[in-house]
């Protein structure tokens, strides 16, 4: 069935809480790492701040982190989250499980250039550019699945971040200059007359006005 014209779909992209490894400062990538409890009380704040929002679906990255964070924004529109593996984190390869300081001792020039460069591959992992293309992908498969309704998907900082490049480099904005999405934080995309648009990026206000 064609789409309507005119119809708007929002989707809400939520980063995870605070994880086990965000706090150890570990390279989860694809690993699972468990919300800690300041993540898992982030989550509970960004339902409670998405509570009136009619929303029709729940979408996460299969993870742990992410799925768990989704679990609370689900359960008070009583829905169930529907995983989906292409909203997961940018896969690691060797750096999986390093903390920060191995990942510079033992690959310096890809730790100083991943943030920075699309195309480059993290050692035996992605790039942000292939992170971009499926999850590309998959919120445009979400958006023409839920036209003229509001659905939350819930992923990971590198993930967003990847994909909301398209948006900044329309706007000028050279990737390495992309700041990162907070835990728990909400990126909002518009779909709409088959265009996809980035209407706020990483609002978090509504977790510093609770104080965490």
């Amino acid at each position: 069935m064609p789409e309507k014209t005119g119809e708007k779909t929002i989707i809400l992209l939520i980063r995870h809480g605070e994880s086990e490894a965000n706090v150890q400062k570990i390279f989860a990538g694809n690993t699972d790492a468990e919300l800690t409890e300041k993540g898992l009380n982030q989550a509970k704040i960004t339902a409670e701040y998405l509570k009136e929002r009619n929303i029709s679906a729940v979408y996460s990255s299969d993870l742990s982190r992410a799925f768990r964070t989704a679990c609370e924004t689900a359960a008070l529109h009583g829905l169930k989250v529907i995983k989906d593996k292409r909203l997961r984190e940018i896969y690691g390869g060797k750096w999986e499980g390093l903390k920060e300081e191995e990942r510079r001792r033992l690959y310096p020039d890809a730790f100083r250039m991943w943030a920075k460069d699309m195309e480059l591959h993290i050692p035996g992992g992605e790039s942000p550019k292939e992170v971009q293309a499926r999850m590309l992908e998959c919120i445009l498969e979400i958006a023409k699945s839920h036209v003229g309704q509001t659905v939350c998907a819930a992923s990971h900082a590198g993930a967003i971040r990847a994909l909301c490049a398209v948006f900044f480099e329309q706007d000028g904005v050279e990737f390495a200059d992309m700041p990162w999405v907070t835990n728990a934080s909400v990126t909002t995309l518009i779909y709409m007359n088959g265009v996809l648009s980035l209407e706020e990026y990483g609002y978090d206000k509504h977790q510093m006005t609770d104080g965490v």
